[in-house]
């Protein structure tokens, strides 16, 4: 049997197959997790409900979504906080403690810190820059 198949000429390399890593109902949830946050993202982030909203508990689906999206379910959370908090600062004259506010920042200081971590300037040095 196994020389017929080394003899056919449609052979292909199993390695280079594309293959699902997940199965569609736990990248669902994962993406389920996405919207959610989306949506709640000036809120303090709550891991039980979280993981109730996706009908998971909490180690599986933080381990889950770290493998899925590379990165941790609070630092995905930061990054949208992150770019809601660029888009006010460009588009608003709202001062920098108001947008960290509205954004769920629960700190001005941890605020400035994870805006400079994430883009590389200060929320104060970005709002100088715009016309």
């Amino acid at each position: 049997m196994a020389l017929l198949m080394a003899l056919q000429n449609d052979r292909r390399n199993l390695a280079l197959t594309p293959q699902p890593r997940y199965r569609t109902e736990k990248t669902g949830r994962v993406e389920k997790v996405c919207v959610y946050l989306k949506n709640h993202f000036a809120e303090p982030l709550d891991y039980k409900r979280l993981a109730r909203h996706v009908n998971m508990e909490q180690a599986p689906l933080c381990r889950l979504f770290k493998r899925t999206m590379g990165s941790t379910i609070t630092e995905y959370l930061i990054e949208l906080r992150v770019t809601e908090a660029e888009r006010l600062l460009i588009e608003t004259e709202q001062s920098i403690l108001e947008v960290s506010l509205r954004t769920g920042f629960e700190s001005y200081s941890n605020f400035v810190w994870q805006f400079r971590r994430f883009r590389g300037l200060p929320p104060h040095t970005l709002r100088n820059r715009i016309p």
